[in-house]
């Protein structure tokens, strides 16, 4: 990864799933403490995966993820899959959304689904919002992807269909 970084690669995608944070950690920091690139250079993202976590554990998830990774900040965060249930999807969501409050996270965003399981997640968001728990306001995109925007930040979606 650090002779990638040393080439010109800016977008850095991982995730707990693949096992390999420590490693992109290593040679971003290899990378910064050489002068190669600065932080600022860098878009990194990851992802949290519900086969690992239950989704009740965010906040100490994404901690460990950002000291694995070397960083203060994770650029983009995404839900990995929409394996699990709506409820922890839910609590997810609001975890994460608390994060992009904090700065700990620039953009979030879903990774593996398809429009019908968006849709679901943005109608629990939206739900929440109802509830004074957050703010979401969705687009439709060519008829096939859908994106929303949280406090202006773009919410990305890696589609699956």
């Amino acid at each position: 990864m650090y002779d990638a970084i040393r080439m010109g690669y800016r977008h850095i995608d991982t995730s707990q799933a693949y096992g390999n944070e420590g490693e992109i950690g290593r040679a971003i920091k290899r990378a910064i403490d050489e002068g190669v690139v600065t932080r600022n250079d860098l878009f990194v993202s990851t992802k949290i995966s519900f086969q690992k976590d239950s989704g009740r554990n965010v906040f100490n998830l994404v901690h460990m993820q950002l000291e694995r990774l070397k960083l203060n900040y994770i650029d983009l965060y995404m839900i990995h899959s929409h394996m699990a249930s709506p409820a922890v999807l839910k609590a997810t969501w609001h975890s994460i959304t608390q994060m992009y409050y904090d700065g700990i996270i620039r953009a979030a965003g879903v990774s593996n689904f398809n429009s019908q399981q968006l849709e679901a997640l943005i109608a629990m968001v939206e739900e929440s919002r109802e509830e004074g728990e957050g703010a979401v306001e969705q687009s439709v995109d060519d008829g096939e992807s859908l994106r929303s925007e949280v406090l202006g930040e773009p919410f990305v979606c890696e589609g699956a269909d």
